[in-house]
């Protein structure tokens, strides 16, 4: 039996008894509408969304939308917001309530206009008092609060440990980084340095899970079309030939999601890549363009007794239609793979 999914939205009571309204909660895995917003919206919550619908009457509601562990919001920073037939337009943060994995978000106004609503992170030029700078990021919780409001740069300056305290905890994986935004890591002479040179900064996790889906849950960092992953060391729970994972669990590297429609190219360039047991890269099927320039991508080791197989590159092609396959380019990489348990050296695949 499907899993089914409810998450509320209330509307404030209609100043006349004619006015009727019909609403809907949906998941859509090409997202809604377009990502043209306003500029005071960053991350836009596309893929999970309400309908709301006036039928008859003309009364202007304040609208409330609820979020459960999925969301994962950073209350502080979130807001609410709509499709105006042309972009996704700000709707304002009135009162809320939270906890850590539930709670719920009211329009600063009351609305005149439906369509879809949805949650949404304010920009990074429209949050105001941020405590820090995302271009001196030196912990998940900057990292995720740059990423979400969608920070042109997000620089790295220090080695990060990064972990998952799952649906009830505000520091969780993967952490997107969106169109547009550009992560790399930055060390202490100003200079950003690639994985071979001395002062890269290194991203690790012990992540580990069961197999699962969406597969994107499986990964550190997922990425969108438009978005640039440079000059850092990611490394998982799957170090020095050993199977730390335990029975059946696996961690992934990086995933470059389904596009939405959209024509951009997804970059990954100077990386370090290493320690996983399912992928360290992982496309999915609809990203049109992906490159990935000057990486290696090593100790990739499948669990024998798991699902995964050890992917160093996993370009997922459409196996139902072949039109959604796109195309992955790689520039000057180095793809190394550890295949069994019991073996003690890098097995090299091929080098492009």
């Amino acid at each position: 039996m499907a899993k089914k999914v409810v998450t509320c939205l209330t509307i404030s009571a209609p100043s006349t008894a004619s006015s009727e309204f019909v609403a809907e909660y949906k998941i859509d895995s090409t997202g809604v509408n377009t990502g043209v917003k306003d500029s005071t919206l960053g991350y836009v919550f596309r893929d999970r969304y309400w309908t709301l619908n006036r039928t008859s009457g003309s009364s202007s509601v304040y609208v409330t939308l609820s979020w459960d562990g999925y969301y994962r919001l950073l209350d502080s920073i979130a807001t609410t917001c709509y499709w105006d037939g042309s972009k996704w337009a700000n709707l304002g943060q009135g009162t809320y309530s939270s906890t850590d994995s539930t709670g719920t978000m009211r329009t600063s106004n009351a609305i005149n206009n439906f369509s879809e609503f949805t949650f949404a992170y304010k920009s990074i030029g429209s949050i105001s008092g941020l405590p820090f700078s995302c271009s001196n990021i030196q912990t998940q919780g900057q990292l995720q609060v740059c990423l979400n409001a969608g920070a042109p740069i997000c620089q790295i300056t220090t080695n990060i440990d990064l972990i998952d305290n799952g649906p009830t905890g505000k520091l969780y994986l993967p952490i997107n980084i969106p169109e547009g935004s550009v992560l790399q890591g930055y060390n202490s002479s100003n200079i950003n340095q690639a994985w071979w040179q001395e002062g890269c900064r290194v991203l690790s996790t012990t992540k580990t899970t069961l197999y699962k889906t969406p597969l994107k849950n499986m990964f550190m960092f997922t990425m969108e079309p438009g978005a640039t992953l440079q000059n850092l060391r990611l490394r998982g729970a799957s170090c020095n030939f050993q199977d730390y994972n335990g029975d059946r669990k696996l961690c992934g590297g990086v995933y470059v999601g389904d596009d939405w429609g959209l024509t951009l190219t997804t970059t990954i360039q100077n990386c370090e890549i290493a320690c996983f047991s399912y992928a360290g890269i992982f496309k999915s099927p609809r990203p049109r363009t992906v490159i990935v320039k000057n990486c290696y991508v090593h100790k990739v080791k499948a669990n024998g007794n798991a699902p995964g197989l050890g992917y160093g590159c996993w370009a997922q092609g459409g196996f139902l239609d072949p039109n959604d396959d796109g195309n992955i380019t790689y520039e000057n990489v180095i793809l190394m793979i550890a295949k069994q348990q019991s073996t003690d050296r890098d097995i090299p695949i091929t080098g492009i």
